[in-house]
């Protein structure tokens, strides 16, 4: 059995075709209510029917909402999709917004529930566009992916964790999944792309399918490749062209660790700026903080992305550390902030009109609220005293 995509004079209509695997046929689910079955208890009350018209098996809306190929794509996270061949893509990627169709989606299993009902098991989905015509969407993976992320949202930045949370909640209430489910959806691939930056994404477009990418910043990178391509015989091709590729491959990995250093120093700070106590975290109307994750010893001296090896800085104050115009250190068990006296004394004197009190007025001790709760989580002091050794 299959829910079928029929061009139906260019706009495009969705029909059921074909008996179930248990014998059951289209007929026998006619005007019975179509309950989805994505696996491991996850269940939607589609509130669609199998009709038949003029003798062609059409599925219709029972009241007001979004129709059942919407509903499964909403779901499962993909980029909304078209009905009509004229609005069809071409090339890769396939999933992109308006540009594809979900030509196919196979039943795996059907069944009768109470009088007026049918449960069917989403087998696998096939998707299409100009160039591909017969694209697995790999349901089943795609499922155990979305269970990742929805378990992992915390990791995320919290705008982007938040429009996580609503899309679960909107897909797992039991009933019809609203056209605020694609909303959502939208939001999140916009929200994607416009952290890409903090989720070491290098490329993407606001069109594509973003749990590739929403994957990518939540996983381990692997160790960097043993070989040097410099290292390699010139005369080893195939030995180089692997060679880059690997190379390639760990520099995108990198990009996901470092994003991965971002958020746990924000997380760790509550997106509170440690010299002047701004809280600027990302929200559902900004997906970008405010505030930046600074390395106390350089990650490109001393590849140190662990928390300890961070503070969390506004774009003001991340600057001034930058250049060494303010200084942390330990002291007491406590932190502080100094302006080195010398250096504004020569600031200064270079150039009086320096903003030098938008630095100098927060100079003293941090307020232990404003720090990181976990003691391995804080400033080291041993890296701070070297930062400073060096400044």
């Amino acid at each position: 059995m299959r829910i079928t995509r029929r061009t139906s004079g260019g706009r495009g209509e969705y029909e059921i075709s074909e008996p179930a695997p248990n014998g059951l046929t289209p007929n026998d689910i006619l005007l019975r209510r179509i309950l989805l079955d994505f696996g491991a208890g996850w269940i939607v009350d589609s509130g669609v029917q199998l009709t038949s018209q003029g003798g062609k098996r059409r599925l219709r809306l029972l009241e007001g909402g979004i129709q059942i190929q919407r509903q499964i794509a909403a779901a499962l996270m993909v980029p909304h999709s078209v009905r009509a061949d004229s609005a069809l893509g071409r090339g890769m990627p396939i999933l992109q917004a308006n540009r594809y169709a979900i030509e196919h989606i196979e039943i795996a299993d059907a069944e009768l529930s109470g009088d007026d009902a049918v449960q069917l098991r989403i087998g696998e989905i096939i998707l299409r566009n100009l160039s591909h015509h017969a694209e697995q969407l790999r349901f089943a993976d795609r499922v155990v992916n979305l269970e990742h992320v929805w378990q992992s949202r915390a990791e995320l930045p919290e705008g982007l964790a938040h429009l996580i949370d609503q899309h679960r909640a909107l897909t797992h209430s039991g009933q019809p999944i609203p056209e605020q489910a694609e909303r959502v959806v939208e939001q999140i691939q916009r929200a994607v792309t416009e952290t890409a930056a903090d989720l070491g994404i290098l490329y993407r477009s606001e069109a594509q399918d973003a749990l590739p990418d929403i994957l990518t910043s939540l996983s381990e990178p692997p160790a960097p490749p043993p070989v040097a391509v410099a290292e390699v015989d010139p005369d080893e091709t195939e030995i180089k062209r692997r060679t880059v590729k690997e190379w390639k491959r760990w520099a995108a990995s990198r990009g996901a660790a470092s994003a991965r250093f971002r958020q746990a120093v924000r997380r760790a700070w509550n997106s509170t700026c440690a010299v002047c106590g701004l809280h600027l975290p990302s929200t559902a109307h900004n997906t970008s903080a405010g505030v930046d994750a600074a390395h106390i010893l350089p990650w490109a001296d001393y590849d140190l992305d662990h928390v300890c090896n961070g503070i969390c800085l506004c774009k003001h104050h991340h600057w001034a550390f930058d250049e060494g115009l303010i200084l942390i250190r330990q002291v007491d068990g406590g932190y502080c902030v100094e302006v080195p006296a010398d250096m504004a004394q020569a600031i200064l004197t270079e150039n009086g009109g320096f903003s030098i009190a938008s630095l100098s007025d927060f100079a003293g001790p941090i307020p232990e609220a404003r720090l990181p709760k976990l003691s391995g989580e804080r400033p080291s002091a041993r890296y701070l005293e070297m930062l400073a050794e060096n400044s």
